[in-house]
């Protein structure tokens, strides 16, 4: 989860920043984070082309914008590692010592 925190901050430190976040995003958050990277690029898609909405000039820095993916995507990964993945064990026991 530290290793999320420090993404966050990177693109304060360095001008283009966005390829260091959303690797090691990806990569930690792996798969579900990954599938959160699609349905954001879907989203942002969506509310451009087919509404008409300029989402760029909504969003008012590029630390807001960078803010809502990272709690996007670090949602996805901490729910798939510390919610499902502990059930899916306790489940999986459960029925093994059946």
């Amino acid at each position: 989860m530290a290793c999320c925190v420090a993404c966050l901050f990177i693109p304060l430190l360095t001008p283009v920043g966005g390829i260091l976040v959303v690797a090691p995003l990806i990569v930690l958050t792996f798969p579900a984070g990954f599938l959160g990277d699609r349905a954001f690029g879907v989203v942002y898609d969506q509310l451009g082309s087919h509404w008409g909405w300029d989402v760029v000039s909504t969003i008012p820095s590029k630390l807001s914008y960078f803010g809502i993916y990272w709690l996007l995507v670090v949602s996805c990964g901490y729910v798939q590692w510390f919610v499902l993945l502990p059930w899916i064990a306790r489940r999986w026991d459960h029925l093994a010592s059946k």
